[in-house]
């Protein structure tokens, strides 16, 4: 099965509003970086795709030089939910579910438009998003949840596990991706 790991970043605005931390220094490297160095250390995982406004390409291309990421970059306008998210999350930023209205750590960081058009052009049969603040990400976490939805992807269209926020990722099946970005819904 080929899964793609897909980190939509912005290094200028966080999930919730505030600035973007993401270029930050974390034991020696920037946040964003060892977010894409967990990612790229799950062995279930084809390829990882940071993916950012294109106004932000150099910083991306910086964030990962040297390592096996490809930078991908869109004109897309924020998703439509943005702000409501940003303002539910805020009253349970410590779990992943919750939020007010069923606002979930999912609907942070997942425009289903730019990464549905990703994974059909990468012909991907599933898509691992990965909060680009994950800079604690479980790469063998990752593989076991990649492993669980190849078994459950007949009856389950997404997996995820009851971790807190940047510890693991979710898993979404292409077609999950369409309905969403059809239906204009975010995961939650």
């Amino acid at each position: 099965m080929k899964v793609i790991a897909v980190i939509e970043a912005d290094f200028e605005r966080g999930a919730l509003g505030t600035r973007s931390r993401l270029g930050d220094a974390l034991a020696g490297e920037t946040v964003i970086r060892r977010t894409l160095r967990q990612t790229l250390a799950a062995r279930r995982v084809a390829s990882v795709h940071l993916v950012v406004p294109a106004r932000q390409q150099a910083e991306a291309q910086q964030a990962a030089a040297g390592l096996a990421v490809r930078v991908e970059t869109h004109e897309a306008a924020p998703v439509p939910w943005r702000e409501h998210v940003a303002a539910a999350r805020k009253w349970s930023l410590d779990a992943w579910r919750g939020g007010i209205g069923g606002a979930t750590v999912f609907d942070e960081s997942l425009n289903p438009w730019v990464v549905s058009a990703l994974a059909q052009r990468e012909s991907a049969e599933a898509v691992a998003a990965v909060p680009a603040g994950a800079a604690l990400l479980d790469p063998g976490l990752l593989d076991e949840m990649i492993g669980h939805f190849e078994k459950v992807r007949d009856q389950m269209r997404m997996v995820f596990t009851q971790s807190a926020p940047g510890l693991s990722a979710a898993v979404y099946s292409p077609a999950l991706l369409a309905d969403l970005a059809a239906t204009v819904q975010p995961p939650g």
